[in-house]
């Protein structure tokens, strides 16, 4: 039940910008470090485009109640999924809760200690690969059996478990799996290149903990357009957003961003590591 759906603007790599429309709910909300002065791993140092320092830190235990406020307060409020369905503030919590603890670690970055963007990864022993999944015609029963006592929570938590059904059939087995699981920018702070150093800091993480695919489960438009920009994602399954039906309705069908697939796509960490090195040591000195 691990997977990506990370609203940001996306931008390719030496392209121009691809505009998505997005909500920017809480962009006049800051959210201060309250561990400041923890020791935490700095891996990166970046610049605004006003010359002001963004730190990108490894957490620690202690932030966990932090990196769950963030989600609550910027993911789920401009999520697609979350956003088209209208959960409310139990249901962000719901939903959160679902994937707090699978969490393996999280990079978190900072400007002028407040915390502006979050990417999270869990690691999972893929063990071995299973038959194709089936699609129900209809998803309104497992809907209302959970995992949670939210029912909007549920409609957003089935989807994707169901997505992520169709990973363990595709990607190879045995290996340890790091899903690039929630990842968020404030709004405020969109556009600016944080997103993707955040991001690919934790592909590093992912890497140097051993895992061989790093695998992004993308639920708006604008994280599938990052995923076909990036080198060697490799397109595994799509899943189309009218197709999902809870008791004769079609929650996804007209998603605010305009989305209508899903799409989940893996990277072969051993294989591709070295390109995204590369990327990673650009984007950092292009913005300092």
């Amino acid at each position: 039940m691990i997977t990506r759906a990370a609203p940001f603007l996306a931008r390719g790599i030496r392209s121009k910008s691809t505009h998505v429309k997005l909500p920017r709910n809480n962009a006049g909300v800051i959210m201060s470090d309250p561990n400041h002065g923890i020791k935490r791993e700095i891996l990166a140092t970046t610049k605004l485009k006003d010359r002001r320092n963004v730190t990108y830190e490894l957490t620690v235990d202690k932030d966990t109640p932090l990196v769950q406020d963030f989600l609550q307060t910027f993911f789920i409020m401009n999520e697609s999924l979350c956003t088209t369905v209208g959960l409310d503030a139990d249901d962000a919590k719901a939903v959160i809760d679902a994937y707090i603890s699978k969490l393996t670690f999280n990079v978190m970055a900072k400007v002028d200690e407040n915390i502006v963007g979050v990417s999270c990864f869990a690691f999972e022993e893929h063990k071995r690969q299973t038959p194709l999944p089936d699609w129900p015609v209809d998803f309104g029963k497992l809907i209302d059996k959970g995992p949670t006592n939210r029912r909007k929570a549920n409609i957003v938590l089935n989807y994707l478990i169901q997505c992520d059904s169709y990973i363990y059939h595709h990607v190879p087995a045995p290996s340890l799996l790091a899903h690039a699981a929630l990842f968020s920018v404030h709004p405020a702070y969109q556009g600016q290149g944080i997103g993707l150093i955040m991001d690919i800091s934790g592909y590093k993480q992912a890497y140097e903990r051993g895992a061989d695919y790093v695998i992004c489960n993308n639920t708006s438009i604008a994280t599938n357009l990052m995923s076909k920009k990036l080198p060697d994602q490799k397109l595994i399954q799509q899943c189309e957003l009218a197709k999902y039906i809870d008791y004769g309705t079609r929650p996804f069908e007209n998603m605010i961003d305009g989305a209508k697939i899903n799409g989940t796509y893996t990277i072969d960490l051993k294989k591709s590591w070295p390109a995204y090195d590369r990327i990673l040591t650009e984007a950092i000195k292009q913005r300092n």
